[in-house]
């Protein structure tokens, strides 16, 4: 649709923003993903631990689009950059367990005890970072903290639940 030149102002510009970024941030997604799924692997020198390490992402991105769903939550352009955001978040948690496993520690209680500890800690200041910008009088800052704060508390939950299921079997 023609926007009449003569119209201007935030709505607008965001209407525009928007239109552009959404499709761009569906390709940064994938891009992302695939760089990230290398740099893994090159890391882990192993498909098994390359996968384990996005599984609670993607248990992470399920849920948190659940959630958004159950709590009424709607897309906008911040919400896109806070999935984004997850892909991060997300996956850093799994990849110090791993990297702990591998590396020898092999009780997962003990691995959980230690390193459990250290990430519940980042993922708690990481929560009140994040979780502080649902204050804001802005709706889409708002919006992006709500994300962020449900994303990084299912990330932490799931990768406490999801990987010593899977490292069992290793």
């Amino acid at each position: 649709s023609d926007i009449d030149a003569s119209i201007t102002g935030t709505p607008i510009f965001m209407k525009v923003l928007y239109e552009s970024a959404s499709d761009e941030m569906a390709v940064t997604g994938v891009v992302v993903f695939a760089i990230l799924l290398l740099i893994l692997f090159a890391h882990f020198r192993n498909i098994k631990y390359t996968l384990l390490a996005f599984l609670p992402l993607i248990f992470t991105m399920i849920y948190t689009v659940g959630m958004m769903v159950m709590i009424n939550l709607s897309f906008n352009i911040l919400n896109f950059l806070s999935i984004l955001l997850l892909i991060g978040i997300g996956i850093d948690d799994g990849v110090h367990i791993l990297h702990h496993y591998k590396s020898g520690e092999k009780n997962i209680f003990k691995l959980f005890s230690s390193v459990g500890r250290a990430i519940l800690l980042t993922t708690i200041t990481t929560m009140c970072g994040f979780g502080s910008l649902i204050f804001s009088s802005y709706v889409g800052i708002a919006s992006l903290g709500k994300v962020l704060f449900i994303g990084v508390s299912l990330a932490f939950i799931l990768t406490v639940v999801v990987l010593p299921l899977f490292l069992k079997n290793i």
